[in-house]
């Protein structure tokens, strides 16, 4: 069965077409192990918001079946991704993060500190000893919601 993010309901309100593999359920009530094809909406009908609601719902559904270790390793890479980006938007910008009331700058030791922070968001911990500033917030926030939505996964 494929993902749709409106619902089987209405998927078949637009007409959507079913099928199923399991003759005892074609009339009746679907079981666990039916099989639904379900057709992608044509362009015409789905909006630019909907179509892109969709690609987003269908990938994060095909990380269902990733490997603990696969999945683990893109948390990893999202969290120094993101690290890294904290630290270099300090660097050029001087609005990064803030520790111990002291702007974090380009040295090691705060590319450390950027970690984790990182580590701290993503897992939705939040001491609050660093602190981000201007557009890292919202980008903190999307980490969080991002490392959320990996562990739902």
């Amino acid at each position: 069965m494929s993902h749709y993010a409106g619902g089987l309901a209405e998927w078949k309100e637009s007409g959507g077409k079913l099928e199923s593999t399991h003759p005892a359920v074609a009339h009746g009530a679907p079981r666990f192990s039916e099989r639904v094809r379900i057709e992608p909406l044509s362009r015409a009908r789905a909006g630019p918001l909907t179509d892109l609601g969709n690609r987003i719902a269908t990938r994060a559904g095909s990380m269902g079946s990733f490997s603990i270790g696969r999945l683990l390793m893109i948390w990893l890479w999202m969290i120094l991704g993101f690290a890294a980006f904290y630290w270099i938007e300090g660097i050029a910008t001087g609005r990064g993060l803030i520790s111990q009331g002291r702007l974090l700058d380009g040295s090691l030791y705060d590319f450390g500190t950027a970690l984790y922070f990182s580590f701290v968001t993503a897992l939705s911990i939040g001491y609050g000893d660093v602190t981000p500033l201007g557009v890292l917030r919202i980008l903190a926030v999307a980490e969080g919601a991002a490392g959320l939505l990996l562990f739902g996964v």
